[in-house]
C-alpha cells in the first residue's frame, strides 16, 4: 500500500488509517449530478439501508488479484482489515443516497489492458 507521502507500507494498521482516510474523504466528495432522493411518502418507494451481511457477502464474492481502484487498496487488503473494512464500507454505502450524490472517484476508472499471447 502506498502513503500519502509517497512510501510504501505493509503494516497492517497504516493500511486500515489509508484506508479509513481515503473513504472518510470519499464521503466528503460527492456530485449531485444524479441525485438520489431518500423518501417514505406513500407513492415512492423507500431506499433500504445496506446490510454489513450483504456487504460481507460482496466481499466474499470478488476475485482475488483484482486490480485496485483509485485508492490502491486491493481486495486481499480488504479481506485483511474484513470485520472493520465492513463495519465502514456498510456505513459509506448508506451515506451515499443521504448526500444526494455519488462519490467524484467513483466516476473514475483505470483500464489497463491485458496482454494474451499468441500461441
Amino acid at each position: 500500500m502506498i502513503k500519502e507521502n509517497g512510501e510504501s507500507t505493509t503494516d497492517r494498521d497504516e493500511i486500515l488509517t489509508i484506508y479509513r482516510t481515503f473513504h472518510r474523504k470519499l464521503c466528503e466528495q460527492t456530485t449531485a449530478d444524479q441525485p438520489t432522493t431518500v423518501t417514505s411518502s406513500p407513492d415512492k418507494e423507500e431506499i433500504l439501508s445496506f446490510l454489513e451481511e450483504e456487504v460481507k457477502e460482496t466481499l466474499d464474492e470478488i476475485k482475488k488479484k483484482k486490480a485496485p481502484g483509485n485508492d490502491g487498496i486491493t481486495i486481499d487488503v480488504m479481506k485483511i482489515g474484513r470485520p472493520q473494512a465492513i463495519k465502514y464500507m456498510t456505513k459509506v454505502y448508506n451515506e451515499i443516497p443521504k448526500s444526494k450524490g455519488i462519490p467524484i472517484c467513483w466516476k473514475e476508472a483505470k483500464v489497463i489492458k491485458k496482454v494474451t499471447r499468441k500461441t
